[in-house]
């Protein structure tokens, strides 16, 4: 069973507000590994707190965006963690953008898997995220988008992923 994060994050405000300094502190680290290249976060003027999105960032020098969509904790063999990619404009740079988006309910189990499918994203704009091992987490793939869940080993990834 997964040790959620922020189990609560979607009742409660207060715990919204830790999951978004997560998902801020996150990105803050992983800019700062790629000495920016760009990267932002165009927050809205109002705090949205349903959860899509609870984190976005972008680039317009490299093109790409992030979202993260916080998801509830589930049944023990929901999934936890699905992308897919797609183009959406930014209101914020004015742009048309390749997004990344992250739909998870962050546990202690896939958060490195997170952060490193963020990081290949924000450094490459692909989906070559090879976890450390080993990873109790399980992969079910359909078309461009991936579904993790606990339980099995986790495969290697495909080094890009097909646009929608």
């Amino acid at each position: 069973m997964p040790t959620w994060c922020f189990p609560r994050a979607l009742d409660d405000e207060g715990a919204y507000h830790m999951a978004q300094r997560h998902w801020r502190d996150v990105f803050e680290r992983l800019r700062a590994r790629l000495e920016g290249r760009g990267w932002a976060t165009p927050w809205p003027a109002e705090d949205l707190l349903g959860g899509n999105p609870i984190f976005i960032a972008e680039s317009k020098t490299e093109g790409r965006s992030f979202r993260i969509i916080q998801l509830a904790p589930g049944d023990p063999d929901d999934a936890d963690l699905v992308t897919w990619v797609e183009k959406i404009h930014s209101p914020a740079s004015n742009s048309t953008l390749t997004e990344l988006v992250v739909a998870c309910c962050p546990s202690v189990e896939n958060r490195k898997l997170i952060e490193t499918i963020l990081h290949t994203w924000m450094r490459k704009g692909e989906l070559d995220a090879s976890p450390p091992k080993p990873l109790a987490l399980g992969l079910d793939s359909f078309d461009s988008t991936w579904t993790i869940s606990n339980g099995g080993v986790l495969p290697r990834f495909p080094t890009t992923m097909a646009m929608r």
